[in-house]
């Protein structure tokens, strides 16, 4: 018995001993490595969360885990691991993700497309052309060349309304051009009456829009036409490196408030100016108080001395993108174009400073690194990384989406959604075709897309991001907005 206990107790010393540093290197985050290379090795983990959530898990090759996201998937031994995510009547995704010891790879944003995306019709007519209001909840589609034929819908109203009163004058014209700004709920359309050439200053909100002819305003044709976008009475006009004001209220012009400019853009109320000596300024809306921003590095380079006009993007106070007539992007923090020419258009997420940009067969996204408080220095410097690449496209519409964590565009009549939160090349989505020549509406507020369909050009929408998700923006309504009422074609 003696002997019994004697050598049951050299047992249990014998299993503590091997199994408490087990247990501890197991706690501190170590595994056994078998195999060739038999080691003790640090692990790491992935963390994966999905909208819908509830998508299953399998590592490799058909290797299903019982995990379901949002999970973390722990103890994994360094190196490279396709994941594949799965839910009923949802693409499947998969990726490649890298683990590294003592190190979390995660994907928080992963957004799961159903096989086919949530669809609506929601007019009974077809239409012509779509024009987005862009950073608002109106689109404007025609049926006809006339101003008559052009009618309003109201994404969050879900109404349709005539852009002019049937009976109105304005109804026979027939529009040339619309200017709209990012966020804006005004446009500035530029019609013809038999030879002459008409400006009308249109509201969209209210039961019925308020167009407005402010053809006086205009002694001649601008070379380009702005205003900040929560003005409703007030836009500026630009020629002869002048900027001109002119209220719609009061039917006044203030010429040349500013002169000898090639380039301006707003921000917080105020406009930021690119002066004849290409350094950036800043001054009210009248003109006044004129000030130079910190970070003026655009003085130093020739290039833009050719005096061609740029559109300014602000991120911040002390951070700005120019976009100039041949596509040339730049960017106050260096004298060097970011790219020398072919952007079409850029698309500002100023909360997260970073924008992104595209071009004809290019998209891509710049990002402003925090500024150091020591010397400035190249690293801190803004690049263009392009996300996506396709020679024969024809890219001509991009969005953020999902709080910056995808991009949706717009390649001639197919529409695409690129996840930029990967470990390698962004997770594409082809999603559906448009009809041919025209535009969509992307409205974050509700997760959709507004589009005509392809093969019954009637206005139709698509839901891209589910309801559980979507941004909680309120909308600033006026009285007017309160009370609408439209037709319902």
């Amino acid at each position: 018995m003696p002997i019994l206990r004697k050598a049951l107790f050299y047992l249990f010393l014998l299993i503590y001993l091997i199994a408490c540093p087990v247990t501890i290197l197991y706690a501190l985050g170590y595994i056994w490595k078998p195999g060739g290379e038999e080691a003790l090795v640090k692990t790491g983990l992935i963390y994966l969360s999905t909208m819908p959530s509830g998508a299953s898990v399998s590592l490799g090759k058909n290797v299903a885990t019982e995990d379901k996201t949002p999970t973390v998937l722990r103890d994994l031994v360094p190196g490279n691991y396709s994941v594949t995510l799965s839910i009923k009547d949802y693409r499947p995704w998969f990726q490649m993700l890298p683990v590294e010891a003592e190190k979390a790879t995660v994907l928080d944003r992963i957004l799961l497309v159903p096989e086919k995306l949530p669809s609506e019709e929601l007019s009974s007519v077809p239409f012509d052309s779509l024009i987005c209001a862009k950073g608002t909840r109106f689109a404007i589609a025609s049926g006809g060349p006339a101003l008559k034929d052009y009618i309003i819908y109201d994404f969050h109203a879900k109404k349709f309304k005539s852009m002019v009163s049937s009976a109105s004058y304005l109804g026979s014209l027939r529009p040339g051009s619309f200017t709209t700004e990012d966020g804006s709920a005004c446009i500035l359309v530029l019609a013809r009456a038999g030879i002459n050439e008409k400006y009308l200053w249109i509201r969209l909100e209210g039961a019925l829009p308020e167009a407005q002819d402010v053809s006086d305003l205009f002694p001649k044709r601008p070379e380009t036409v702005a205003w900040e976008n929560k003005e409703k009475d007030a836009f500026f006009s630009f020629d002869t490196h002048s900027l001109n004001r002119l209220n719609v209220a009061s039917k006044a012009i203030y010429p040349k408030i500013v002169q000898g400019i090639h380039g301006f853009g707003f921000f917080n109320k105020k406009i930021y100016l690119l002066d004849a000596d290409n350094r950036l300024r800043v001054t009210d809306n009248e003109g006044k108080g004129q000030q130079f921003i910190p970070y003026n590095s655009l003085f130093a380079s020739p290039s833009l001395k050719e005096r061609y006009f740029y559109r300014l993007s602000v991120l911040s106070e002390d951070d700005v993108l120019l976009l100039g007539e041949r596509g040339d992007l730049w960017t106050n923090r260096s004298p060097k174009a970011l790219v020398e020419s072919g952007v079409d258009g850029i698309e500002v997420y100023a909360t997260m400073k970073k924008a992104l940009v595209f071009r004809r067969d290019k998209i891509g996204v710049v990002e402003f690194p925090p500024r150091s408080v020591l010397e400035k220095t190249p690293e801190e410097n803004p690049k263009v990384v392009w996300v996506y690449d396709k020679k024969d496209g024809d890219i001509r519409q991009a969005f953020w989406l999902y709080e910056g964590s995808h991009i949706l565009f717009r390649d001639g009549d197919k529409t695409g959604l690129l996840e930029l939160g990967t470990y390698g090349a962004p997770y594409l989505y082809d999603l559906f075709r448009v009809k041919s020549g025209t535009g969509i509406a992307y409205f974050e507020a509700e997760g959709k897309i507004y589009y005509l369909d392809a093969s019954s050009s009637r206005l139709s929408s698509a839901e891209i991001l589910p309801r559980a998700i979507l941004p909680h923006l309120a909308f600033q309504e006026t009285k007017d907005t309160k009370k609408e009422q439209g037709d319902t074609r």
